[in-house]
């Protein structure tokens, strides 16, 4: 019970640090730049809904 509280707790940490880092290659780097389109309508609310 403990293990599966502790594990379930981690999972949610690590998927919190993978969607701000990720959002963070996307918007901050010149690679993120690269790769937006010129109407990044869908992008923006996509990183909104994650």
């Amino acid at each position: 019970m403990s293990f599966s509280r502790e594990l379930l707790r981690h999972g949610w940490l690590m998927m919190l640090v993978l969607i701000l880092s990720s959002n963070m290659l996307l918007y901050h780097t010149t690679f993120g730049v690269s790769i937006i389109p010129e109407n990044s309508n869908g992008v923006v609310i996509g990183s909104i809904i994650d």
